[in-house]
């Protein structure tokens, strides 16, 4: 009977030690499971006035200078307190620049629909459709605790991307929701339009170029261009505050000036332009403009 009973309880001791591991195993399971982001979890984020959660910056695809790139406005800048500066269409026709606030709730909601579109592990760079020309560049910039990436896409409204990569339809999915975001209809209020305190002026040195006729005057004589970016200097940029701005007439539309010039300044020649400055630009994602 001892003989025969032996080989029964080493079977039922392996079946507990095996129970045992299947549920070690489980709840290692379920654990990590709970620890991934998206479904009914919030979306954790540095909840801090400094903090870049969501950037969202279209470059124009045309042969420019360096300079026009730097001053381009971010269309959507989301900061970790709930701040919101975004640019809209305005009733003129024109772009405006605008200051909102975005409740905790709202801000979960989007970033778990951005991370459930699986954008934190997105390839940085994609193309929309094939053959298009100096189309515009979009560039993205998610920042949660649970991750950060930043992505460009070259044509992304370059026709239809019913066809295209998977990633690439997600990409534009998540642009056309920021560009569609209400701050009111998400509890949140629009504060009005964005007061700036700086003005940045860039200031790009230019061989002589090729010009039809005069060149054309620079319009603010107070500034001087040669002090500002001296031979070899590059593209440069100065800070200046608002009100000293108004003083020497240096004012920008909403939400940026143009790129100006090429202007001639004694015997050299210049592009210039400026552009209302963002609160902690020195925190913004750094993309590869083309």
């Amino acid at each position: 009977a001892d003989r025969l009973e032996a080989p029964s309880l080493r079977i039922m001791e392996a079946m507990q030690r095996f129970h045992k591991l299947f549920v070690v195993i489980a709840l290692s399971g379920a654990l990590a499971l709970a620890c991934l982001p998206g479904g009914d979890e919030p979306i954790d984020y540095l909840e801090r006035p400094n903090a870049i959660i969501i950037q969202l910056l279209n470059v124009s695809g045309q042969p420019q200078p360096r300079i026009a790139d730097r001053l381009t406005t971010p269309e959507f800048t989301l900061y970790g307190d709930g701040t919101l500066i975004f640019t809209q269409v305005g009733d003129a026709g024109g772009t405006q620049l605008l200051e909102a606030e975005l409740p905790k709730e709202a801000i979960e909601d989007l970033l778990a629909f951005i991370v459930g579109e699986g954008f934190l592990n997105f390839a940085y760079e994609h193309a929309g459709e094939s053959g298009a020309t100096d189309a515009t560049t979009t560039f993205l910039y998610v920042n949660t605790k649970a991750g950060v990436n930043s992505t460009s896409a070259y044509g992304l409204g370059a026709g239809s991307l019913a066809d295209g990569p998977e990633q690439l339809q997600s990409i534009a999915e998540i642009v056309q929701r920021l560009d569609e975001l209400d701050p009111e209809a998400l509890g949140g209020r629009v504060v009005g339009p964005y007061e700036y305190g700086e003005i940045a002026l860039l200031v790009q040195p230019v061989e002589e170029p090729n010009i039809v006729g005069s060149p054309a005057v620079f319009p603010f004589p107070e500034i001087d261009l040669a002090e500002i970016a001296p031979p070899g200097s590059g593209l440069v940029e100065r800070r200046i505050e608002s009100d000293l701005g108004t003083i020497l007439g240096v004012v920008p539309p909403e939400p940026a000036v143009p790129l100006l010039g090429p202007f001639q300044q004694g015997d050299r020649f210049f592009f210039f332009g400026f552009r209302p400055i963002l609160p902690f630009e020195e925190n913004f994602p750094e993309f590869d403009f083309p």
